[in-house]
């Protein structure tokens, strides 16, 4: 399912903004140990206070779209990641882990969503792709 209307292209350059100031480390910090085999990219540190204002601000925007509430009902989210893959860098094929981290310690997550903070014309490579059971 897509969502095209999580942010409009304020909040969406207010978000570009906000990651300009980001700290980032090795994505494979958090991955599964399936997934760090294929992961080669950078997560933003949302333990910062720019990190925090961030996670809040994109929380805020997906928590408060009704077509997100509608499609997902989510009794809780998991903390976000959020993540940047550069020239050369991969997230090869994986499955996203069934336990997450959240603010209570760790949950079973039902489903999984990908916010895109770029705009396709704005990278070559990379795009985002899904494998399922129907092709």
């Amino acid at each position: 399912m897509i969502i095209a209307s999580i942010l409009d292209q304020a909040k969406l350059t207010e978000a570009q903004q906000l990651l300009q100031r980001m700290r980032w480390v090795d994505g494979r910090q958090t991955a599964g140990s399936i997934a760090a085999n294929v992961k080669d990219n950078s997560q933003a540190d949302l333990s910062t206070r720019d990190g925090a204002n961030l996670a809040r601000f994109l929380m805020t925007a997906i928590g408060s779209n009704p077509d997100f509430q509608a499609a997902a009902l989510p009794k809780k989210v998991s903390t976000l990641r959020i993540s940047k893959t550069p020239i050369g860098g991969t997230y090869g094929r994986h499955f996203d882990n069934a336990i997450m981290s959240s603010r209570d310690g760790f949950m079973k997550t039902d489903l999984s969503f990908t916010l895109l903070l770029s705009q396709p014309d704005t990278y070559t490579d990379g795009a985002l792709s899904i494998d399922h059971a129907h092709g």
